[in-house]
């Protein structure tokens, strides 16, 4: 089945952060970081929601997320986390971040999901014909400087395959700010670091077996802002970034040692 044009703009709608790694998939090997928490870091606190919803009968749709919603911490922290959750489901126009929000966005799917399947096929055909959009956003990191996010999910809307996403947002606790790549990565340095990513990625992700990039998919650095993890800078492309959609989605960690030379003076406070 060929996507229709109100599935590309679900589509749109609901991916609009260039990123496909699927929520229904495992975490990415070396790509996960364990949890701590001190008590300096307890002032902020979450809540995790499960946010689902099915069609109607006779329809085969759903809406699955599971969401740790920020219920506690400073004001500046927990209004950025709530923004970005709410970003995380594309070009969402509501601006209601409360849990009814949230569920509203799964409402929403659904709804459009059965008018589009409606207007497509005939009763008869509806059970052979599946929506789906399933995932989570958790809390990946979480210490007295920075609270890191990690947005998983799969967007199912017919066709061969549905779209996945993987990406990661940071948020200082000082002041609120989503963490971007100047804030983290030195623009002047961004030739000799792309270099240092390349390698990082054959090694760990292509498992030493140098990758022939081609005028089709070019080596380049991620759009993806780099993510500080406990263990160096992570770099997560999403499918057909630099490869093609069955190679996966390509990732890597630079160890400090290596990356700390490429980090801006503030980003390097984050890891001292």
């Amino acid at each position: 089945m060929k996507l229709s044009p109100f599935a590309l703009a679900t589509l749109l709608l609901f991916g609009t952060q260039s990123c496909h790694q699927p929520g229904s998939q495992k975490a990415q090997d070396g790509a996960d970081s364990v949890k701590t928490e001190t008590p300096q870091q307890s002032k902020l606190s979450v809540e995790t929601l499960t946010l689902r919803k099915d069609g109607p009968q006779g329809f085969n749709v759903s809406f699955d997320f599971v969401v740790d919603y920020p219920v506690q911490g400073p004001d500046l922290v927990v209004k950025a986390i709530k923004e970005n959750i709410l970003k995380s489901f594309g070009d969402y126009k509501g601006n209601d971040d409360s849990q009814k929000g949230l569920q509203q966005i799964a409402d929403h799917f659904v709804s459009h999901s059965v008018n589009e399947i409606n207007k497509l096929y005939e009763s008869e055909e509806r059970k052979d014909v599946s929506y789906s959009y399933e995932g989570s956003i958790k809390m990946f990191e979480n210490t007295s400087k920075y609270v890191t996010y990690n947005v998983d999910y799969y967007l199912y809307t017919g066709g061969a395959h549905g779209m996945p996403c993987k990406y990661y947002f940071t948020i200082e606790k000082e002041t609120g700010k989503l963490l971007e790549w100047n804030d983290i990565i030195d623009r002047d340095k961004l030739e000799s670091l792309s270099k240092e990513v390349k390698k990082a990625i054959e090694e760990q992700y292509y498992k030493g077996k140098p990758h022939n990039w081609d005028d089709v998919f070019q080596f380049a650095l991620p759009e993806q802002t780099p993510t500080i993890t406990a263990d160096g800078l992570l770099f997560n492309y999403t499918s057909y970034e630099i490869d093609c959609y069955a190679a996966g989605m390509p990732h890597c960690i630079l160890p400090y040692e290596i990356a700390e030379k490429y980090m801006t003076p503030k980003a390097l406070t984050y890891i001292k």
